[in-house]
């Protein structure tokens, strides 16, 4: 099959993949295939105009309803809800805008989603937030007496509301994660399927470099992180409890980003930065030091003296 024949075909191909990716998540490998939802409709998009791509979302779904009835009505609401940073991410890259502006529309309209899930649930007295704080309870009290007995319920009280208190943090970590693995493997197979231009690419990784004024907000948020009373219902505790992972995150790119950089510029393998992810991985406490090499990556010109010392 030459590759104008197989490209007719690449629309049906990705419906039919779609529908398998639907059909897994009420399976016990939606662990997996959830993270994927978004990748086979920025397909559809990208070989389709907007009414054929309508008309072949509309099918896939069609579909999957007819074969599932009232059970997969939960499912298809997922996939709507998936669909506007998609629509907004391939509307970028038909543009041929910077893969970033697409990145960043996609990040900004899933957040938004999030937010005004939040916002209409309390409006319809139904609190998302409330009601997972009190999930966590029934299942502790679900538990056998004897088990029950050696929790310290204050302290998990304590748990519950700290968590409850990042879920701002947890709703920029979804929305980033979703649209990058959604770009990333997007990307690879989209333009091996079609033109290898379909989606722009990330400038590579060892040229990121966060902006200074992140390294001030860093060290604000640390040195309140140290000194302010840790008040739960406190506003600037909340904000101090969301920023802090997001900035340490950041920096750590940043220092794999150095790390990546460093082995570029010297002619290595990449072992370091991989085993730096290892690490980070494995040993989660390391994460502070190497958010410090981003941090120190960004304040000073490491990355000049490396070069004029190549």
């Amino acid at each position: 099959m030459n590759r104008t024949k197989r490209s007719k075909w690449l629309p049906v191909i990705w419906m039919v993949i779609y529908l398998i990716v639907l059909f897994s998540i009420v399976t016990p490998l939606n662990f997996i295939t959830i993270n994927l939802i978004m990748i086979p409709v920025l397909a559809l998009y990208m070989y389709l105009d907007v009414k054929r791509f309508a008309l072949a979302y509309a099918v896939s779904l069609g579909i999957f309803y007819l074969l599932t009835g009232g059970l997969g009505l939960v499912i298809l609401f997922i996939s709507l809800f998936f669909l506007p940073p998609v629509i907004l991410m391939g509307h970028f890259y038909k543009k041929k805008a910077l893969a970033r502006t697409a990145i960043l529309a996609g990040t900004l309209t899933l957040m938004g989603e999030l937010l005004l899930g939040l916002v209409v649930g309390r409006l319809f007295g139904f609190d998302p937030v409330a009601q997972f704080g009190a999930t966590i309870r029934d299942y502790l009290g679900a538990l056998p007496s004897n088990v029950t007995q050696q929790l310290n319920m204050d302290l998990v009280d304590s748990m519950i509301r700290y968590i409850t208190q990042m879920i701002p943090f947890f709703i920029v970590a979804f929305s980033v994660f979703y649209v990058i693995v959604t770009h990333g493997l997007g990307r690879w197979f989209i333009n091996r399927g079609g033109r290898e231009d379909l989606v722009p690419a990330l400038p590579p990784v060892r040229t990121w470099k966060l902006p200074k004024s992140l390294v001030w907000y860093f060290l604000i948020v640390m040195i309140l992180d140290f000194t302010i009373p840790a008040n739960p219902d406190s506003f600037l505790v909340m904000i101090v409890i969301n920023l802090f992972p997001l900035l340490n995150l950041a920096f750590v790119v940043q220092a794999i980003s150095f790390l990546l950089y460093f082995v570029h510029v010297k002619k290595k393998g990449k072992a370091w930065p991989a085993l730096a992810i290892v690490l980070m991985i494995v040993v989660p406490t390391t994460q502070y030091i190497f958010s410090l090499l981003g941090l120190f990556d960004v304040m000073f010109p490491l990355r000049e003296k490396l070069a004029d010392k190549s």
